[in-house]
């Protein structure tokens, strides 16, 4: 996490970092800066050809932060995000994809690592919602049939 505190809103931004200002506008401001220089970090010393992060249309405050942090980093160090590429993608926000990927040789793997989440999987079927929503994104894709796809906004093909 960066240091920072997971689940982290407007108030919890306050109380965790108590020097940040007191605008709402501006304190997530300063947070997803100073988070956009962390991962900025990270990617100089890991070297990664793609990155892959929530998209900013993402209503859970963690993953929009993130989503902005990476956007920011993208739009002012060209020199970093040169040769990478950077696909966002949706948690709990569909998003229009703009990049497919087919998954289907994975999607039976995918669905056995969702259900070793169990206190989350208790209460919500994630296995059919994801496996709804990559058949859909599936769909997509030019060789239609039954296929499974993920979806996501974003460079793809610069690290190539």
């Amino acid at each position: 996490f960066c240091g920072y505190a997971d689940g982290l809103e407007d108030d919890g931004l306050a109380k965790t970092f108590p020097s940040m200002p007191k605008d709402a506008d501006l304190r997530r401001r300063v947070l997803v800066d100073g988070l956009a220089g962390r991962l900025a970090e990270h990617i100089r010393a890991f070297d990664p050809s793609i990155i892959y992060y929530p998209w900013t249309g993402e209503f859970h405050a963690d993953h929009w932060a993130v989503g902005a942090a990476v956007e920011s980093l993208v739009a002012h160090d060209p020199a970093l995000a040169r040769g990478r590429d950077f696909l966002g993608y949706e948690v709990w926000s569909t998003l229009v994809p703009d990049t497919l990927i087919d998954t289907t040789a994975t999607h039976a793997d995918k669905v056995l690592a969702i259900r070793v989440f169990e206190t989350q999987t208790r209460y919500a079927d994630y296995t059919t919602v994801v496996s709804g929503l990559n058949a859909h994104r599936g769909l997509l894709m030019a060789d239609r049939g039954e296929r499974f796809a993920e979806g996501f906004i974003g460079r793809y093909g610069a690290a190539r």
